[in-house]
């Protein structure tokens, strides 16, 4: 591995990175994550901004991105619930960190691949697999069918 290989997977990260962290937010303000999971990733937010080759949204805090996400909701009449039963914050930034690495790795949209991977079976991947990323994601992509480069 090159000096350039290491550092497009320190981008392809920090992007991943970034989506992990929206999520998580969205957990911690208690928004039904199924929900807004399933919202975001059909978002133009999500699907112009976070699966583009770059976006400034992509190194952009949490909090700011949160607010251009509800933004759009609002001025699409999407609500989401809060959701007492809260889904664990650390579960809510692995499902959009593996999101947006799947993203980047397959190629496919968030629409698509939020289709194809419902959050169900991401949260069940956290309990199951969380504790190595790549071997997580390659299980996800082979059992999906996905084509993904390593």
């Amino acid at each position: 591995m090159n000096i350039l290989d290491d550092m497009e997977r320190h981008v392809e990260y920090s992007k991943a990175n970034a989506q992990g962290h929206i999520f998580e937010y969205a957990s911690e303000l208690g928004y039904n994550m199924e929900i807004f999971v399933a919202r975001y990733m059909e978002s133009d937010f999500c699907n112009v901004e976070m699966d583009s080759e770059y976006s400034r949204y992509q190194n952009e805090l949490d909090v700011p991105c949160m607010e251009v996400i509800m933004n759009e909701f609002s001025e699409k009449g999407i609500n989401i619930p809060r959701d007492e039963s809260k889904t664990y914050r650390y579960c809510a930034y692995y499902v959009g960190f593996v999101y947006r690495y799947l993203q980047i790795l397959s190629k496919m949209s968030s629409k698509e691949l939020s289709r194809k991977i419902p959050f169900e079976t991401m949260v069940l991947d956290y309990y199951l697999d969380h504790y190595e990323y790549p071997d997580a994601i390659k299980t996800i992509c082979e059992c999906e069918g996905i084509n993904y480069c390593d």
